[in-house]
């Protein structure tokens, strides 16, 4: 009315409340999507030049005190959703900025200025400090729009002399760090001969909804040699919201029987800490007139699932040491099997007190350790 309009980049919206500056200082509200409005005054202010708000409470506005095209531009803040406002919060004409656009991107911790020289900087205390985000001088920078990419990342368009865009992470107000395994915790290789290798994957997942920091290691000393299980390519150093990631390991046995390791992923995130149990076996490659590798071992498994049967074609010179392990590699108390020879190439072990699941048996002896898969069921 009269003298007084309002300014197109003087708006902000969060869910069904609106705000809007004009050319007499005021601000305009509405907490009904503008079915009825009410407004206060900036103190001091002429233009109110561009506004921005976190929620319906936490506003800021970039004001004038003169009408003239030089008059230095102060910052304004609200905690009432735009009732009452402080003025001369931040100077930004002194410290050397000419901001062009306010914008708070959805969910987002930190409130934004874009300035005429494409600086950018954020402030998590209404302007009390700011962040920068973009401080170098870039070009004539006039107005700016933007918008959240996968909820992680704040694309800012700039227009000016030309037009481009500037990705950068998002803070969210509710910082979430988690990851999580979507593979399972044991990685089982299963067979596989001496001098060759299989190939398995961990994958890992970014929960949150900001980006975490990762490392990786493996660890054999359960039953393995260093290089039995090793990383096939690289391991990512950080993970993005969102983002999945496979972590490859390659199994290369070097020796005969079970071998065992451990794949261990660190992060800042939670869990901080995920373990995946890596089990492999390795078998010997026996040649036609390889007289000293058994030609045939036969294993059995009686009705009741009570008892394993091994029957070897060749003899022991001594008696080998009988060990079982469960899947994660974890070996079984003596006092929960019983192995007896019923003769010199016959071995009984009695499972019966061992919970259904996948085990292997481990004989070691002076001449050849073996290490037999058997399942038991209940």
């Amino acid at each position: 009315t009269g003298n007084e309009t309002g300014l197109v980049n003087s708006t902000a919206r969060w869910k069904d409340y609106l705000w809007f500056g004009t050319t007499a200082g005021r601000v305009f509200y509405s907490s009904n999507r503008g079915a009825n409005w009410y407004f206060s005054n900036i103190p001091g202010a002429v233009m109110v030049l561009s506004l921005t708000f976190q929620d319906s409470l936490k506003g800021m506005a970039v004001y004038t005190e003169t009408s003239s095209a030089n008059s230095t531009q102060y910052l304004a803040i609200t905690t009432d959703g735009g009732k009452n406002w402080v003025p001369r919060r931040y100077n930004f004409t002194q410290n050397g900025y000419v901001p062009v656009y306010l914008f708070t991107p959805d969910n987002s911790n930190l409130m934004y200025v874009l300035c005429a020289g494409g600086e950018i900087f954020g402030t998590s205390n209404l302007g009390e400090t700011w962040e920068p985000v973009l401080n170098e001088y870039t070009g004539q920078v006039d107005i700016g729009a933007n918008i959240v990419v996968n909820n992680s990342i704040v694309r800012l368009w700039q227009v000016g002399l030309g037009i481009s865009y500037l990705d950068f992470s998002l803070v969210p107000q509710q910082v979430r760090k988690e990851i999580q395994l979507t593979s399972e915790q044991i990685l089982n290789y299963d067979t596989v001969n001496i001098g060759s290798n299989k190939l398995k994957y961990v994958s890992v997942k970014n929960v949150g909804n900001v980006p975490v920091s990762l490392s990786a290691k493996i660890d054999t000393t359960a039953g393995a040699t260093a290089d039995e299980f090793k990383f096939f390519g690289s391991v990512p150093d950080s993970l993005g919201p969102s983002e999945e990631v496979m972590i490859r390991i390659r199994f290369a046995p070097k020796s005969q029987g079970l071998r065992r390791g451990k794949l261990i992923i660190e992060s800042d995130a939670q869990p901080s800490k995920l373990e995946v149990e890596l089990v492999g076996i390795g078998r010997q490659v026996a040649f036609v007139n390889d007289e000293t590798f058994p030609k045939d071992i036969f294993v059995s498994i009686s009705n009741d699932n009570n008892f394993v049967e091994i029957t070897f074609s060749k003899t022991f010179a001594s008696v080998p040491l009988v060990q079982i392990f469960d899947l994660f590699g974890r070996e079984i108390e003596p006092t929960k099997f019983t192995a007896n020879w019923i003769n010199e190439n016959k071995l009984q072990v009695n499972v019966s007190e061992l919970p259904t699941g996948i085990f292997f048996i481990n004989l070691v002896s002076l001449e050849k350790n073996y290490a037999l898969k058997f399942i038991k069921l209940n």
